[in-house]
């Protein structure tokens, strides 16, 4: 009865660990696409005042 316990714990922790990997990659993606929205917009607000 140890063995799939075990074997079930052992693939809960490498799902948690491939999630937290996808996690980290879309909060990463995320932040870029903020970052560039916010570098765009600046963009405009200086391109209109020159204008």
């Amino acid at each position: 009865m140890k063995r799939p316990c075990k074997r079930v714990l052992e693939f809960f922790i490498f799902v948690e660990g491939v999630y937290g990997i996808v996690v980290k990659v879309i909060y990463d993606i995320v932040q870029i696409m903020v970052l560039l929205c916010r570098f765009s917009i600046t963009l405009l607000c200086k391109l209109s005042m020159v204008l």
